[in-house]
């Protein structure tokens, strides 16, 4: 399975990396737009997200506009092997890259723990390397999502998975038992999965 899995994994990372910039920007532009339109964004009031690295879809338009509404946004920050916590994000100047490259916060800004999300519908913005149509996803191997998705939806949250249409796989990313789907997969051609709530 892992073999499988690291030969998908380099075929979606190619097919992204590969992709010219000014297409990666159209098609973002058009997933921010569909983020921005689920209920689900209108409700919250505390978004998990990332900041995107190298190819990855670039989410800083749904940060900025949940921030623009006064909704809490938190992003993560490894604290060992695949364990993150996560953090306010309300000065995306202060990021710093992490072992990984990741652009990350500081251990000095304020932690958002998930029984904070209580009656604050959160939603999270998860990035992979693809997503199939049955909203499980693949991603870079280091289990962080795998930690944190079961714990999220316990507590209510809402994940959303975004990756553009070239790495939507409809037919199967290769998963594992104890892999937890998002709740909806979106790409430039809009809601590619949405699991019935």
């Amino acid at each position: 399975m892992e073999q499988g899995k690291a030969s998908v994994r380099r075929a979606l990372k190619r097919l992204r990396d590969e992709m010219p910039e000014e297409q990666r920007a159209a098609a973002d532009a058009l997933i921010a737009q569909a983020v921005l339109a689920l209920p689900a964004f209108e409700r919250s009031r505390l978004l998990f997200t990332y900041c995107p690295c190298g190819s990855e879809v670039d989410v800083r338009p749904v940060m900025d506009r949940a921030q623009a509404l006064g909704k809490r946004v938190a992003l993560p920050r490894v604290t060992g092997p695949g364990a993150m916590a996560w953090h306010e994000a309300a000065d995306r100047e202060n990021l710093a890259p992490s072992a990984f490259g990741i652009p990350e916060p500081s251990a000095d800004e304020p932690k958002v723990t998930l029984s904070e999300g209580a009656g604050l519908h959160p939603l999270a913005l998860v990035p992979g390397l693809g997503f199939d149509g049955r909203g499980f996803r693949l991603g870079y191997g280091g289990g962080f999502y795998d930690r944190f998705l079961p714990a999220f939806k316990a507590a209510g949250g809402m994940a959303v998975g975004v990756c553009r249409e070239a790495c939507f796989v409809p037919d199967g990313v290769p998963c594992e038992e104890h892999d937890v789907p998002v709740d909806v997969v979106i790409t430039e051609a809009g809601e590619r999965f949405q699991r019935l709530l």
